[in-house]
Order: structure tokens, then sequence, then C-alpha cells
């Protein structure tokens, strides 16, 4: 099942690939290189960079942790932290009576 992604989904896709590649670059480590070291193939780490393909979502943890991204990422999903337990809970709100009104 192929997924599709709105043009604003692409475009981050297409983002995050042009940051990987750039801190690649920065780290001075080939596509080959990097591509080892996390266990996944050249072409692979070429479509992520491109923003073109299908890379499963520990492909991008691997890749982004490599380059120091996942902490960024981490930081700004620790900003917004939620209980799992509280999804399943209804939150039960009354309205407010004015018990002043003549």
């Amino acid at each position: 099942m192929k997924i599709l992604l709105t043009p604003e989904e692409r475009e981050f896709v297409k983002l995050l690939g042009n940051l990987i590649r750039r801190q690649r670059l920065e780290m001075n480590i080939s596509q080959e290189e990097l591509a080892e070291k996390i266990g996944i193939s050249s072409a692979t780490l070429l479509n992520m960079e491109k923003g073109s393909g299908s890379a499963s979502f520990d492909k991008w943890v691997a890749v982004l942790s490599f380059t120091g991204y996942l902490k960024v990422l981490e930081s700004c999903i620790k900003e917004h932290t939620y209980n799992p337990f509280d999804f399943g809970k209804k939150v039960r709100k009354r309205a407010s009576k004015n018990r002043n009104h003549k």
C-alpha cells in the first residue's frame, strides 16, 4: 500500500533529507560510509537525502540519530509530552451557571 503525502508533508520530507545531506557533508562522511555505519544501503540513503523513496521509520531514526538531528526532535517532543493513559479518559466539563442573573 503506497502512502500518499500531502504537498506540505512531501516538502517536509525533502527538508529532512536536505538537512541530513548537509550534516553528512559537514561531518565529511560519504554516503557509502554513513549507510554502512547505520546498516542501510547507500541507495536508501540517497533516496532519503533526495526526499524520495519510502524508507522505514527506523531508518529515518537511525540517520537522524547519527547526524545529531534526533536530539533536536527529542527536545521538541519533550515540550509536548502527554501521559498515554490520559488519552482514553473522557474529560467531563460542565457549563458554568451564572447565578447572578436577574
